[in-house]
């Protein structure tokens, strides 16, 4: 299945290269990870439309549920902020500004998050 995705990439015109993988040392890589799931998202329908044999079934539910794909959404929308922080604080002209501007930012992206009542947040919760 390496080698459809790789086509279908190529299809699509899909900037950015394909599926990046999560690094635990380099936990900003889940970020990474998570935009490359997304950008995809196209191709890997297309994928199950093409040849269904192309995943096994837990692939296949996933790529069918909306909800995975808003949860994903969710949590590239919290990791972004987290990371562009992680880049800024290791510049060697980095200032208490720059940290604090990053805290902020990633404030407003968690406080964007869908509230308690959500069930959408309350099925991502117990996942």
């Amino acid at each position: 299945s390496g080698a459809i995705l790789r086509e279908e990439i190529k299809k699509e015109l899909i900037v950015g290269g394909g599926l990046k993988s999560s690094v635990k040392t380099r936990w900003s890589t889940a970020w990474d990870c998570c935009s490359s799931v997304l950008r995809l998202e196209t191709v890997f329908k297309n994928m199950l439309i093409d040849n269904s044999k192309a995943m096994n079934q837990s692939l296949r539910i996933l790529v069918n549920n909306r909800n995975f794909w808003s949860n994903v959404e969710a949590l590239a929308n919290i990791l972004e902020p987290a990371k562009n922080a992680v880049k800024s604080v290791e510049c060697k002209n980095t200032t208490m500004a720059d940290v604090f501007f990053a805290l902020i930012q990633m404030a407003i992206s968690i406080k964007a998050l869908p509230t308690e009542t959500s069930e959408e947040l309350k099925e991502f919760r117990q996942k």
